[in-house]
């Protein structure tokens, strides 16, 4: 070839020019979009079935553990099993219940591992739904029935305090009054917090002394069944049939009351506590409850609460006995005073197995017309929430045996539940899930303040039905995010056929907030830490749009042999309640209430005599009967101070029964009273029962000094 430069120069020259060419048709005609606005888009569904565990859509049960239904396709659910907490946002009649919440249970309940549940069911619809086929699939049904009380299980909001006490963890029984008073009276709206802190200070101070009050009254009856068993055995041996036949009378009797005692560590009683003491006075002028807190210990925690209420003045204190009482109201209510009397369930059972015990699902209904009662509800999750806590941290494996899943329907109407934003915070270590439904987020900020944002920051997957809230549907929007698109403009006089076009980029959402009118059956699903497929594979988690074939189904279309709400009520339900024949009366607060009926005093001193009589007939001679007669007139003359004949507690009381039963105030103190002083006295007076009592116990106690 001659001239091979010039070829080579030629053939690079127009290869240049192609290029050029080429270069100008793809900038004038190829897609610019690069994903310089956002990268966003959905999840396409061979990329969820990857991601996701598919169960069979009905009555068929699978392997392994449940999870909440994120997609469908044919007659497959996909679940998220994994450890998750979820927000759903539907607002009323959004179909949340049809297509969420009941499918939700039925899966659960299919499930070979299976988990508690406690489901927040407004109305009562779920439980008479679902009761029959869970009872059917394994589950042990409870239900917390605020709508009609009486037809309930037994819950009494002191249990767990009361089970402290009797552990000696007084600390921790501080802890459970403040969460028990801080959901009744927290408000976060309030813009003086005084007087709600110091009425939860003040039903603190009330519920501690009550327990106090009642344990110790039930250790002094243990004390006397203890002495009456000694005397048993001696009876026994001297086979003496009509005196053990006294004693377990009365050792029943004292039984008896000992239960009775428990039996008024209430809600209701501690509202007759502050109604009966708070709004009276002694014989001296004196607010009876400041006289019954003064008794107390220096060192009770039970007074140091009360500090609040006894330094406020007149008006100030009158407003705080008023906020105090306006929420213990609800307890006094006959229904509600019976139902929170006693305590039916072991809350531990729901979350560890203990003899191979069922797994529960719990329903606590509310009532839609009258909210006063659902604080109820909310005190009854935090309390449960505390007791699975405390045992999985104790638990080998640091979590409970057993997952409870919360399925709280309409969580933004429920009352604020105490530490909400710490609990959903490490709850999933617990093996403990929060599926929280609301309509809108604006019922979290105003419930729990700047913490709303922790609570839906925990949530791994928020799920979208729909809003009737410009503020949610904006907000959902931003989160589902954005993809760039080409945007086109042209210019030019209006007849001119040759108009200019320009092309450019911009960001445009996956759905704008009037997008989110979605149709039935659809929804939107964000999801932020999904981020491995079923085989471990590392995956970017697309937002998920389930429309068409991947809708969620309603219940009516295919659960509705399982999940009949047609020929089923709440009305239908029967519970064997603990509760219903609980007389209000036997659990009122009567202060210096006697153990011992009349009757029992008269037994209790024949028995006292007989067994002096059978002493000395069978073990004594004459000459130590002598003896003991020389120490009878002894006993007459040898004098005691009154702190030498009774206990420093024993003292409290005679000093309150002198100053309130005789109306005697002493000039000096009480410790320095002569023990002939005080036994002229009650003889004089031995027709009341209570100063008789007390003479009684200091004849005994002086003799034995003797």
């Amino acid at each position: 070839i001659k001239y091979p430069i010039i070829y080579f120069i030629a053939y690079l020259i127009t290869l240049i020019i192609l290029s050029k060419i080429v270069f100008n048709i793809k900038a004038s005609f190829c897609s610019i979009e690069e994903g310089q606005k956002g990268t966003s888009r959905f999840a396409c569904l061979e990329e969820l079935k990857k991601q996701y565990k598919a169960i069979p859509e009905s009555k068929i049960e699978f392997e392994g553990k449940a999870g909440i239904p994120i997609s469908r396709y044919e007659d497959k659910i996909l679940i998220d099993e994994s450890a998750v907490n979820n927000l759903i946002i539907g607002t009323t009649r959004s179909g949340k219940g049809e297509t969420f919440v009941v499918p939700t249970i039925d899966i659960y309940s299919r499930a070979k591992i299976k988990a508690s549940l406690i489901i927040n069911d407004p109305k009562g619809e779920l439980i008479a739904m679902s009761k029959d086929i869970l009872e059917k699939r394994g589950y042990r049904v409870e239900l917390l029935n605020l709508v009609q009380p009486m037809n309930s299980m037994s819950y009494n909001p002191l249990q767990l305090i009361i089970d402290a006490c009797n552990e000696g963890n007084y600390s921790e029984a501080q802890n459970l009054c403040k969460t028990l008073t801080y959901a009744l009276y927290y408000n976060p709206n309030s813009k003086d917090p005084f007087w709600q802190n110091s009425a939860m200070s003040l039903v603190n101070a009330l519920i501690l002394a009550l327990i106090d009050d009642c344990l110790k009254k039930c250790n002094l009856i243990n004390e006397d069944i203890k002495v009456l068993k000694e005397n048993l055995k001696l009876y026994y041996k001297n086979n003496d049939i009509e005196l053990i036949e006294k004693n377990k009378k009365i050792i029943n009797k004292l039984e008896e009351n000992k239960l009775k005692e428990k039996s008024k560590i209430t809600l209701y009683t501690v509202a007759n506590m502050l109604s009966e003491l708070g709004g009276s006075k002694d014989s001296f002028g004196n607010n009876r409850l400041d006289e019954y807190f003064n008794k107390l210990s220096a060192n009770s925690v039970a007074k140091m609460q009360y500090a609040t209420s006894k330094f406020a003045d007149g008006t100030a204190r009158g407003s705080i006995f008023s906020v105090a009482m306006s929420e213990l109201q609800r307890f006094t209510m006959d229904d509600i005073a019976k139902m929170t009397s006693k305590n039916s369930i072991n809350l531990k059972d729901i979350g560890f197995k203990k003899n191979n015990n069922k797994p529960v699902a719990l329903f606590m209904v509310t009532p839609d017309y009258d909210a006063s009662n659902h604080v109820i509800s909310s005190i009854f999750v935090r309390q449960l929430y505390y007791v699975l806590a405390k045992e999985a941290s104790l638990n080998e494996r640091g979590k409970c045996d057993r997952e409870v899943i919360f399925l709280l329907d309409e969580f933004g109407n429920m009352p604020v539940i105490e530490g909400m934003a710490n609990i959903i915070t490490v709850c999933l270590g617990r093996g403990i899930k929060f599926n929280l439904i609301i309509q809108a987020y604006s019922q979290l900020k105003k419930l729990y303040g700047d913490d709303y944002k922790t609570i839906i920051g925990n949530c791994g997957n928020q799920i979208y039905i729909l809003t009737n809230e410009n503020e949610t549907a904006e907000e959902f929007s931003k989160l589902i995010g954005e993809q760039t698109i080409l945007t086109y403009s042209r210019a030019g006089k209006i007849l001119d056929i040759t108009k200019n076009q320009t092309e450019s980029l911009d960001g445009r959402r996956l759905l704008k907030p009037e997008e989110l009118k979605l149709q039935e059956g659809e929804c939107v699903v964000v999801r932020v830490i999904k981020r491995r497929d079923i085989y471990g594979n590392k995956i970017i988690p697309h937002p998920i749009y389930n429309r068409g074939e991947t809708s969620l189904k309603y219940r009516y279309e295919y659960l509705y042999l399982d999940f009949d709400n047609e020929n089923k009520s709440l009305n239908t339900i029967e519970v064997n309640t603990l509760h219903k024949e609980v007389i209000l009366e036997d659990i009122l607060f009567k202060e210096n209430e006697n153990n011992y009926s009349n009757e029992d005093e008269k037994n209790i001193n024949e028995k006292a005599n007989d067994k002096v009589k059978d002493h000395l007939n069978s073990e004594e001679d004459l000459a130590d009967q002598f003896i003991e007669e020389d120490s009878k007139n002894e006993f007459e003359l040898i004098d005691f101070k009154l702190s030498q004949v009774f206990a420093p507690d024993e003292l409290i009381k005679v000093n309150f029964m002198l100053s309130t039963e005789l109306n005697l105030n002493f000039s000096k103190d009480i410790n320095e009273i002569s023990w002939i002083d005080f036994k002229e006295l009650a003889e004089e007076n031995i027709e009341n029962k209570n100063i008789k009592k007390f003479y009684e116990l200091g004849c005994i106690q002086v003799e034995s000094l003797i």
